[in-house]
């Protein structure tokens, strides 16, 4: 019984820090863009400045970067 209550403690605490590191940027433009042209712009920043490491947020030269391109860093929590 110890056994299977320390597994599901295990279980339980790695999925609850367990989480998307995702960076969502928004189009600022008054023109229509696809996700290609957000492809491209990430990939030229990245190739710039390098892709920002998961778990770590977005450099202020990264962001920079792509609000040049028309692209603003949405805030976290902001879906």
């Amino acid at each position: 019984m110890k056994r299977l209550s320390l597994i599901a403690m295990l279980l339980l605490g790695g999925t609850l820090n367990a989480h998307a590191d995702n960076d969502v940027y928004d189009n600022i433009t008054k023109s229509l863009r696809d996700d290609d042209v957000l492809q491209v712009d990430t990939d030229d920043c990245s190739r710039t400045l390098g892709a920002p490491r998961s778990g770590t947020p977005a450099s202020q030269a990264y962001k920079n970067c792509m609000r040049g391109r028309g692209l603003a860093l949405q805030p976290h929590g902001a879906a």
